[in-house]
This record gives C-alpha cells, sequence and structure tokens, in this order.
C-alpha cells in the first residue's frame, strides 16, 4: 500500500498547472499548419513554379503584350471598374474614339467581354498594385485543377501529382500564363468544379457541392458557354454513373445551386445594366453577327464578315487539334502517350469523365465561328478553345508514366527523358515566336 502511495506522490497532479507539461512542438498552431501542408509539398511546389512560370513570361516573353489584342481591352475594362464605371463615358463623340471589340450604348461604351476576367484583374490590382497577378493565379489553378481531377477520378495521388507535373511542364502554361488572357483560369476553374461536383456527389458533402456550384458560376460570370460545357458534362457523367439514384442526384443539384445562384444573378444583371437585356450578350449586342451557327459572322460592324461554313468549320477544327500537341507535355509524343494511358484504363468506368471532357469542346466550338478566327493563330497562342482538354490529357499521359514506373522504374525514367525531349521543340519555338511578335509592338 505504502509503494502505491509513493507512486502516487510521484505522479503530477492533472490539477496542478504548474505540473502540466508544455505542450509538444507539433501541437502548437504554427507546426499543426505546418504538419497538415508537408505531405502536399510536392503539389505546392508545382503550384510555386507554375506561378514563377507566369511570372517569368510575362517579363521574358511578352515584353508589349501578346498577338491578341484582347488583352488591353481586358485591362481597360478593369481600369474603369476601378474607377466605378460600367461603361466608360463617350465623351460625347463615339466616333472619335472606338475600343476594339467594343460598342457606344447610351452615351458609354461597352466590352465585347463578360464581367469575371475583369473582375480578377480588378481583385489583382487591389491586392497587389497590379493586374500582373491575374495570369499568375489561372496558371496556378489550372495545375491545381488538373491534380484535383486526377486525384477523384483515378483515386491515386502519386499518379495525380504526375499529371500536375505535366501540366506545369506543357508550353501552354507560359504562352497564356504570361498574357493577360483568362483562358488558363476559366479552364482552372472548370478542372476544380469537376473534381468538387464527382467528390461532392461520391461522399455526400454538401459544402463541397456548394463550392463547385460557385466555380461553376464564376466559368459562367467569365465564358458563359463554357459552363454551360463544364455543367453538360460532368453533369451527364454524374447522372449515367448514378442512374436510378434520384433522390441523390436531386439532392446534389439543390447543394450545387446556392452556390451558382448568386453569381448567376450578378452576370444576368451586369447583362441589364450594360446592354440593355438580362439574357442578352455583350458580345451579340455589340454585333448580332457575332453568335452561333453558320452563315455570316463578323466581330464587330465596322469589319468584314466571314461565311462560315462547315468546310471552314472542319478544317479549323482539325488545324486546332492538330497543332494542339506543340503546346502539350512530351508534343506529339505525347498525344501518343496519352494514347497508351486511354488503352490502360479503358475498363475503368471513371475514365469516361475524361473523356466527355475532351469531346465536348471540339464537338460543339465546331459550330462556333470563333474557332476559325483563333486557327489563324493557334501556331502561336495555341489552341484557346481546346484549353480544358489538357487537363484530362495530363492525367492520361501521368496514367502511362506511372504504369511504366511501377512495371519497372528504369522504363518510367525512360519514357519521363522521351516526353521532356519532346516537348522542348514545341516549348522552344512557340516562346521564340511570341517572344518576337511581342517585341515587334514595343
Amino acid at each position: 500500500m505504502s509503494s502505491t502511495i509513493d507512486e502516487a506522490a510521484r505522479t503530477p497532479s492533472s490539477q496542478d498547472p504548474s505540473s502540466t507539461p508544455s505542450p509538444a512542438p507539433s501541437a502548437r498552431p504554427g507546426n499543426r499548419l505546418v504538419a497538415r501542408l508537408r505531405p502536399h509539398w510536392p503539389l505546392l511546389a508545382l503550384a510555386v513554379a507554375a506561378g514563377l512560370i507566369s511570372v517569368l513570361a510575362q517579363e521574358l516573353i511578352y515584353p508589349a503584350y501578346s498577338y491578341n489584342r484582347d488583352e488591353p481591352v481586358y485591362r481597360w475594362m478593369a481600369d474603369h471598374l476601378l474607377a466605378g464605371e460600367l461603361t466608360p463615358p463617350d465623351g460625347g463623340a463615339p466616333d472619335f474614339f472606338f475600343p476594339w471589340l467594343g460598342a457606344a450604348r447610351d452615351g458609354g461604351f461597352f466590352s465585347h467581354f463578360t464581367l469575371g476576367w475583369p473582375a480578377v484583374l480588378v481583385a489583382s490590382d487591389l491586392l497587389l498594385g497590379t493586374h500582373a497577378g491575374a495570369p499568375v493565379l489561372g496558371a496556378v489553378l489550372i495545375v491545381l485543377g488538373t491534380y484535383a481531377l486526377a486525384r477523384e477520378v483515378t483515386g491515386d495521388r502519386s499518379l495525380a501529382l504526375v499529371a500536375a507535373g505535366v501540366m506545369t511542364a506543357s508550353p501552354i502554361l507560359p504562352v497564356q500564363g504570361g498574357a493577360f488572357l483568362g483562358y488558363l483560369f476559366t479552364s482552372g476553374l472548370g478542372l476544380l468544379f469537376a473534381a468538387a461536383l464527382l467528390s461532392g456527389a461520391r461522399l455526400q458533402r454538401p459544402r463541397r457541392l456548394v463550392l463547385a456550384g460557385a466555380l461553376l458560376g464564376w466559368i459562367f460570370l467569365t465564358r458563359p458557354f463554357d459552363a454551360v460545357l463544364w455543367g453538360a458534362a460532368v453533369g451527364a457523367y454524374l447522372v449515367l454513373v448514378r442512374w436510378g439514384r434520384w433522390r441523390q442526384l436531386v439532392t446534389t443539384a439543390g447543394w450545387v445551386l446556392p452556390g451558382v445562384l448568386p453569381l448567376l444573378v450578378v452576370a444576368l444583371a451586369y447583362n441589364q445594366l450594360v446592354v440593355g437585356g438580362f439574357f442578352q450578350l455583350p458580345n451579340s449586342a455589340a454585333d448580332p453577327l457575332d453568335t452561333f451557327g453558320f452563315g455570316e459572322r463578323r466581330m464587330m460592324p465596322a469589319f468584314d464578315g466571314t461565311d462560315y461554313g462547315v468546310t471552314r468549320a472542319i478544317r479549323a477544327t482539325v488545324k486546332n487539334g492538330g497543332l494542339l500537341p506543340l503546346f502539350l507535355g512530351g508534343g506529339y509524343l505525347g498525344l501518343l502517350v496519352a494514347g497508351v494511358g486511354l488503352w490502360l484504363r479503358r475498363r475503368e468506368r471513371s475514365t469516361l469523365a475524361l473523356l466527355v471532357i475532351i469531346a465536348i469542346f471540339p464537338l460543339t466550338y465546331f459550330f462556333h465561328w470563333g474557332t476559325f478566327i483563333s486557327s489563324l493563330v493557334t501556331r502561336w497562342g495555341g489552341p484557346i478553345y481546346f484549353i480544358p482538354l489538357f487537363g484530362p490529357l495530363c492525367v492520361l499521359i501521368a496514367t502511362a508514366v506511372v504504369a511504366a514506373w511501377r512495371r519497372r522504374p528504369a522504363l518510367g525514367v525512360a519514357l519521363v527523358v522521351l516526353l521532356a525531349l519532346g516537348t522542348v521543340p514545341g516549348m522552344v519555338s512557340r516562346l521564340d515566336a511570341n517572344h518576337r511578335l511581342s517585341a515587334a509592338q514595343e
């Protein structure tokens, strides 16, 4: 008995504050954050690399904007939004100065473009004092989105990291990440939306589904038609794999709506204030011939029209698709390796999610005359309407790389080396061409 009492006397009392041991280093708030982030350091490193690529591209490749004249229009919109003007005044002489892809209405100008990307430029200016943070965000988002989609579709963290690495190494990242254009940003949001919706539905996580809705809403605010395509592609896949579970599907949609509706209202209100109609998009308000379908098409009333027909659509789509590998990690070899990855995943039902995304954008943009206009400069800026395809293609490339590594590490290393060599010609030639075009504008 006495020995028991002695042991109790030697044991620190839980009621005595002076005897309570100090928290272990890992329990401190700062260390807890580090501990939570430590498993994700490879992904964080890729995100940082993507941001640095964007910064370097802005400085080294584009000294005076890219070839794309849309850039200064976005920045012009952002500057006026910062000044509190939705429609800059025309000074009573709208014909004296007429902005690119703009139109005059009620004593002011409005742009061909919607609100989403200029709002990101505004946020960058408010936070950093420069618009330069917006392209950086776009580059980071498409890398994170590729990882998130790969992780959800394959359930393989290592494969997802390789997919994000392939995206980071793709020439499309500096080519578009150095310009003040929203294509990477929108595609990154789309990939994150797909991952959030699929994982939220699978795990029945309401907050994740609300987030998916908010991501889709911002896509609508930026590129409305792309939002329809992302929603249709991922939604169709979700309905197919959960066919018959209607109550669950309705519940999923019910949680997505609170995220998407506020931004949808903002987009429609902007249309009403700027062009006078909730469902009238600015580009078709500026020129009714700037729309979908075949026939005479035009960007601005002052321009000559273009007869956009089936033959021209086929040629433009083939050209965009044919030049896409120049901007993909691995180049044309990368596209071949993606085919191998597709074969390896042919029995996985989740592969259908990748295929639907890959198919829906070329098939629908076939009917948009912008496919023809963009094909005239695809060799410089990449297939801008096909950028959503890059994420799924990177997942398929990563599938083949990881399979090769797991079969024999030396085989995986050899494949990575070949992909790197396949990337170099497209990377060097595209960056050099874009730099020369930009420098000529100084």
